[in-house]
């Protein structure tokens, strides 16, 4: 039975990498009423990229499935005007280094749901001492003093009953380091980042969200 469940499950994965993936960028008033399409591209995967996964930290990122989100920044920055503020919003999948380093117009700015630990230094500290040790984000965040809480009402779901939460609120700036397997072929420099974190203390559950406002 486990052999048997072990196959079915490496074919079904066989199979949805064969399926046509698309990847989106929607523009959206601040009102929250769709634009249109900015920029979509349409690709599937080759069975021969089966299993890398665990190289992709050692790939340029032009090799990467997340080029896509440097595309549709740039993309965004030639199809709308200097004169209108753009945010561009991004879950887990753009928290990306390169992304936040990417030059951009002044009116453009990211909003991303960060994951990453990422080594960091506290630019308060920075300030202070000139040569702060590096921290990492996670941690650092945390050890900020809150600066306020929010009442978010969370919807009904299959796991849960509704209800209303309350998120404490605490928000900083720091410099992010380059990660270390970053390509020594296209070198960059630290970034800075201002970063939110909201966070529901009991359950633990938080989001954590990275802000970049144009260079």
């Amino acid at each position: 039975m486990e052999k048997w469940a072990a196959q079915e499950l490496q074919y079904a994965d066989l199979v949805d990498t064969r399926r046509k993936k698309r990847y989106t960028t929607l523009g959206v008033s601040a009102q929250g009423i769709p634009l249109g399409l900015i920029n979509q591209y349409v690709w599937a995967r080759e069975e021969k990229n089966l299993g890398i996964a665990k190289q992709r930290k050692k790939r340029e990122t032009e090799e990467k499935e997340s080029q896509r989100w440097l595309d549709s920044l740039s993309e965004t920055q030639q199809q709308i005007p200097e004169e209108i503020q753009v945010v561009t919003i991004g879950d887990c999948e753009a928290d990306i280094f390169d992304l936040f380093a990417q030059s951009r117009s002044p009116n453009s700015h990211l909003l991303i749901r960060g994951t990453h630990n990422r080594k960091v230094n506290y630019l308060e500290d920075k300030q202070k001492s000139g040569h702060p040790e590096p921290k990492y984000l996670h941690q650092s965040i945390r050890e900020v003093k809150a600066c306020g809480s929010l009442d978010v009402q969370v919807k009904r779901n299959p796991n849960h009953e509704a209800r209303l939460a309350k998120l404490t609120v605490r928000f900083a700036s720091f410099e992010i380091q380059v990660p270390k397997h970053h390509s020594k072929a296209n070198p960059r420099q630290p970034v800075k980042l201002q970063v939110i974190l909201a966070e529901e203390e009991n359950p633990p559950i938080a989001e954590l969200i990275l802000s970049v406002g144009s260079s």
